[in-house]
């Protein structure tokens, strides 16, 4: 098995520890851990807190790029957000805290990490569960890594989806809009590249009853604190596992995948959509789930 690469903006949604947690549990060759986008250095900290929670003490977390390659998107965020800037106007994750500073992360840029395992390695699978702009500066930085890279990540939509009552549209789903260029930079830069959409993953909701058991169980004392963050933070009750799927993906044929040629818009007011386009580059595009398979494969590792 290759070795593993997991880059995260944990902080923000619940379902990237969630992602974590499953790989820890795991057992499987996880050389590091990258963070990215606003506050990549907090990001890390909790990571870090994450990992000790569960005695994978030795794991080494990175920080990387806090800003995308062009800007970041207005009004992507509920309101609420306002209030995580500290006094200097830095953004504050709302799941990270002052007490996870505790927890020492390397001081080791994120994008030199990838770079030189990469370059060390026959084969690293990167799961990108954020922004891609960590993943773009280093093959930007570092070409020659390409051919040994194969990333799976979650972000994208096909599909035009109806949110929130409104009429089917196309989505820019989170992590392509946070850094179009960036995602951009990744699907044309002949990478091996698998695509996990929004479109795949959004009926993926936590049912309440394996959320008790997952308290119950207490897998992480750390991952409770932190659903229970998210609930009050954005109003909400019970996380959808996105990244899990993606991650999950990687082990356990839990999703089937086509070739497609894909491209990021990257103006207009569709900036940030991921369509299918004769001027796009080939990659792997999750199209269809295996029925529970996902489900079989996530809570007989987080409950090891």
């Amino acid at each position: 098995m290759a070795k593993i690469i997991l880059d995260t903006d944990i902080g923000t949604d619940i379902d990237d520890a969630f992602a974590l947690i499953y790989l820890l549990k795991k057992n499987c060759d996880l050389a590091g851990v990258t963070t990215v986008f606003r506050n990549s250095r907090r990001r890390a900290e909790l990571c870090k807190a994450l990992a000790e929670s569960v005695g994978a003490k030795n794991l080494e977390v990175y920080a990387g790029i806090d800003k995308p390659f062009v800007q970041i998107p207005e009004n992507i965020e509920p309101p609420q957000c306002k209030q995580n800037y500290d006094e200097n106007g830095v953004y504050i994750p709302p799941q990270c805290s002052d007490e996870y500073g505790k927890f020492p992360i390397s001081e080791k840029h994120a994008v030199r990490f990838i770079i030189e395992t990469c370059r060390a390695e026959e084969k690293t699978e990167i799961i990108a569960i954020g922004p891609l702009t960590n993943i773009a500066a280093a093959i930007r930085l570092a070409p020659d890594i390409v051919p040994k890279i194969r990333i799976t990540l979650m972000g994208g939509c096909l599909k035009k989806l109806s949110l929130g009552g409104e009429e089917p549209h196309c989505v820019s789903e989170w992590n392509i809009l946070c850094d179009p260029e960036a995602a951009s930079i990744v699907f044309s830069s002949g990478a091996d590249v698998r695509m996990v959409g929004l479109d795949g993953t959004l009926d993926k909701t936590l049912s309440a009853d394996r959320m008790k058991e997952i308290n119950e169980l207490n897998i992480c004392p750390i991952l409770n604190t932190l659903v229970a963050r998210w609930a009050e933070y954005y109003g909400a009750k019970l996380p959808v596992l996105y990244d899990p799927v993606a991650a999950a993906s990687v082990f356990a044929d839990v999703l089937c995948f086509e070739n497609k040629k894909i491209r990021v818009v990257l103006e207009g007011e569709n900036r940030g959509v991921t369509e299918e386009s004769s001027e796009g580059t080939p990659i792997q595009v999750a199209v269809s789930r295996n029925d529970g398979a996902f489900e079989r494969e996530f809570f007989s590792v987080i409950k090891r």
